[in-house]
């Protein structure tokens, strides 16, 4: 995923974990007492906290515990299909 783009499912799944850190941010400035604008930057904090674990977690999990991961290298795996496909056609018989 690093220095790929990344694919609609992700960028889902960014916003998401964006938004449930906003949530709770928001909820630990409300039980800490503070005013909007506490509140507003704990939620902003939670938010890229929580995707950026995200983000890394992805990272951490497709380079190191999926190498082989077809998400990964769509392109790669497209193209040793292809591949396959044409050195079973010049085999000889």
């Amino acid at each position: 995923m690093l220095g790929q783009a990344m694919i609609q499912r992700d960028r889902l799944e960014l916003l998401l974990a964006a938004v449930a850190g906003a949530g709770l941010g928001g909820v630990a400035g409300i039980v800490l007492g503070h005013e909007e604008l506490g509140t507003l930057i704990w939620a902003l904090v939670g938010a890229a906290v929580v995707s950026g674990v995200v983000y890394f977690y992805w990272s951490f999990r497709r380079h190191y515990l999926m190498p082989s991961s077809p998400r990964r290298f769509p392109a790669q795996r497209h193209g040793d299909a292809r591949h396959r496909r044409i050195l079973q056609c010049v085999k000889p018989s």
